[in-house]
């Protein structure tokens, strides 16, 4: 198999991309449409355009307004690495260079977001000195605090955001827990520590608050496997939302032959659909040399979850849904790159009629932005 791809026609045709991605199982009364309707050729957070005083910053979730907080914005992975345009660092490490934080920037009446600088950090690791401060311990973020996913609980007034936790005194990676009523203050955090302790590699923890917990669980989706944690997604359930006593079991696996054959990682917390469904992205590349083979991108597909039963899938996008098309997705001069051909959502807000913004990182390096919609027949 081959991840190549004719870019030449995708970078000709650009916003003009409608991927209608189609499968019809006999096992299901309605079927799914997953269409790209809008995708601007502008980050909308990034260095390079002066929106961003850190060099790299991408995979960002969005907090939506709160009780106790009232500004909805982006939470976004921020760190210093590249120091030349289109130059890929693959950036990981510890100090105050290399170690991510997360900063936040607050939405405007416009959909346009305020720019970020070191005045934005609101979470980031407890000490950015590994030998001191992991001390040989596995719960660690000392490498960095990174890709947060965010859901608010109207019930407790309370956010809830999984993160990845990295030690890089160990390379290890922790899928963590932090909670706070108001996410855009640096004070109000009260972190939980590792989700799956037990577990060497964690990452990408998607959460589904159950509208009645007397008749259904919470679910966790995250991100598990040998290295980088990405070669499975499973799935748990439970009656708190602090605790995860069992590791679950795989809803999302790698699959030979197909565009997610490489890895699959989370992206936003599962999305309510018109019809009581759930439509949960993940991002995913192919087995044949990603990052280093030029002709291999990261890219989005899609899964269909049972309203009336979350841990199972209704359907399974067989294409991807969006691959990288523009410079700075490629992390090309004259932007940064920390990953190359990479386009990674995280994070997304509702609008109505099963429509959705959703935010991405770009080549590792910037925050963009695209509107899915989803049709059900």
């Amino acid at each position: 198999m081959t991840c190549t791809r004719n870019t030449e026609t995708l970078s000709n045709t650009r916003i003009g991309i409608v991927l209608f991605l189609s499968f019809f199982a006999s096992c299901c009364a309605e079927n799914f449409n997953v269409t790209v309707i809008d995708r601007p050729s502008q980050p909308i957070l990034s260095f390079v355009d002066g929106t961003s005083s850190f060099i790299e910053i991408f995979n960002p979730a969005y907090i939506e307004k709160g009780a106790n907080n009232e500004k909805s914005g982006l939470l976004s992975r921020s760190q210093n690495c590249t120091i030349y345009p289109g130059t890929c660092e693959f950036c990981s490490g510890s100090g105050s260079i290399a170690a991510s934080v997360l900063t936040f920037s607050e939405e405007n009446d416009d959909g346009s977001f305020d720019s970020v600088d070191s005045s934005s950090v609101v979470f980031g690791p407890t000490s950015d000195d590994c030998d001191s401060a992991c001390n040989g311990s596995d719960d660690c973020d000392c490498g960095g605090t990174n890709d947060p996913r965010v859901v608010y609980n109207p019930s407790d007034q309370t956010y809830y955001m999984f993160y990845t936790a990295y030690n890089s005194y160990k390379d290890y990676s922790h899928l963590s827990l932090a909670t706070s009523m108001n996410p855009t203050d640096s004070s109000g955090w009260t972190r939980h520590g590792a989700v799956f302790p037990n577990v060497s590699t964690s990452i990408s923890g998607a959460l589904l608050v159950s509208d009645d917990t007397d008749i259904l669980p919470n679910f966790l989706y995250w991100g598990v496997g040998d290295s980088g944690g990405d070669t499975e997604i499973r799935v748990t359930n439970s009656s708190s939302l602090i605790s995860w006593p069992h590791e679950g079991e795989v809803i999302i696996s790698t699959r030979t032959g197909y565009f997610d054959s490489g890895a699959v990682q989370l992206g936003p917390p599962p999305l309510k659909l018109s019809n009581g469904d759930f439509i949960l992205f993940y991002n995913a590349y192919d087995d044949t040399g990603y990052p280093f083979n030029p002709t291999c991108y990261m890219e989005v597909g899609w899964v269909i979850l049972d309203g009336s039963s979350p841990s199972s899938i209704k359907m399974r996008s067989n294409e991807p849904l969006m691959l990288p098309i523009y410079t700075f997705e490629f992390g090309e001069d004259p932007y940064m790159c920390n990953i190359p051909r990479y386009v990674f959502v995280e994070g997304a807000k509702p609008l109505g009629n099963d429509k959705f913004q959703v935010y991405f990182g770009g080549g590792g390096a910037v925050v963009a932005t695209a509107t899915y919609e989803v049709t059900i027949s």
